[in-house]
């Protein structure tokens, strides 16, 4: 997700195609959007007629021969538990960053954050340079919160890590922040409703082990 340019993908196909050469796979897992898009595209060159297997945080358009899990991505659990742990909360600046896929995580949380418009002023600070990002964190007014998406490329085009960009804002910025994945656990982070990654990838693979049976 991190090297989604044409380049890399088109030198990724090549070294599968290579490396994989004459092998017949019982069955492909597409996690993610962009690796699904990936397989789909090349899947009669790379893959056959093998089965699919996919995660995906959208609704998708289901490839032939192919099964997966699509569950609701949750942002709004974690705006509830806000108001729990800090009722005097008041401005709530929200992180994301400019790659395809941190942008449709936005989308996401604006449709869900709406019926909390009447509780907090809430700010989207997309698609900033981290320098800048990193100076309105360090002086954010009272009464704030601060509640991190995803980053994976940064206003000036950079691609970061999203995990050790959270370490990084959690360094500078002067209020709790919160997320939505447990990934983000030990990383500065208040807490939130959290999805359970574990969880994700076990219902993947239960759900491969049908497939393969």
């Amino acid at each position: 997700a991190r090297f989604p340019d044409n380049s890399y993908k088109t030198a990724f196909r090549d070294f599968l195609r290579l490396k994989y050469k004459d092998k017949r796979f019982d069955v492909v897992i597409a996690v993610q959007e962009l690796a699904l898009d990936f397989v789909r595209e090349y899947r009669s060159e790379l893959f056959g007629d093998s089965p699919i297997v996919y995660f995906a945080t959208s609704a998708i358009a289901r490839p032939p021969n192919s099964t997966g899990i699509v569950p609701h991505v949750d942002f709004s659990s974690t705006l509830a538990l806000v108001t729990q742990l800090q009722p005097d909360v008041r401005e709530l600046f929200v992180i994301s960053g400019t790659e395809v896929g941190d942008k449709e995580y936005e989308g996401l949380a604006r449709d869900q954050f709406r019926p909390f418009e009447s509780q907090f002023r809430i700010t989207y600070l997309s698609g900033l340079a981290t320098r800048d990002l990193e100076r309105g964190l360090a002086s954010l007014p009272p009464h704030s919160a601060v509640y991190y998406l995803i980053v994976n490329r940064d206003g000036t085009g950079e691609y970061v890590h999203p995990l050790e960009y959270l370490d990084r804002l959690a360094a500078v910025t002067n209020a709790p922040i919160y997320c939505w994945v447990d990934s983000a656990i030990d990383r500065g982070i208040v807490g939130g409703s959290l999805k359970s990654q574990q969880a994700q990838a076990e219902a993947v693979a239960r759900l491969a082990l049908r497939v393969l049976h």
